[in-house]
């Protein structure tokens, strides 16, 4: 993890980021990101066994400070009522 003193621009940010980088993959997460537990190893397990595919974006719950969900996620509200 790394923490910049100086408010970097996103872009700027990730440019230092990606040349610090050594890892097989690149993990980028914002300072007010959790996952759930499994989540990182999912994506890794996901990448590993799909090699043709770059990239993993996930879908999002919002939480307030105390965990309560604010918000479902899009494929939960877009689902099919049943």
């Amino acid at each position: 993890m790394y923490a910049f003193a100086v408010n970097y621009l996103f872009y700027l940010m990730f440019n230092v980021l990606v040349a610090r980088a050594r890892g097989a993959f690149l993990r980028l997460g914002a300072s007010d990101d959790y996952l759930l537990p499994g989540g990182l190893d999912a994506q890794v397990r996901y990448l590993t066994t799909h090699p043709n595919r770059w990239a993993v974006i996930g879908d999002s719950v919002v939480v307030d400070q105390d965990g309560r969900r604010l918000r479902e996620s899009v494929h939960a509200r877009s689902a099919p009522r049943q």
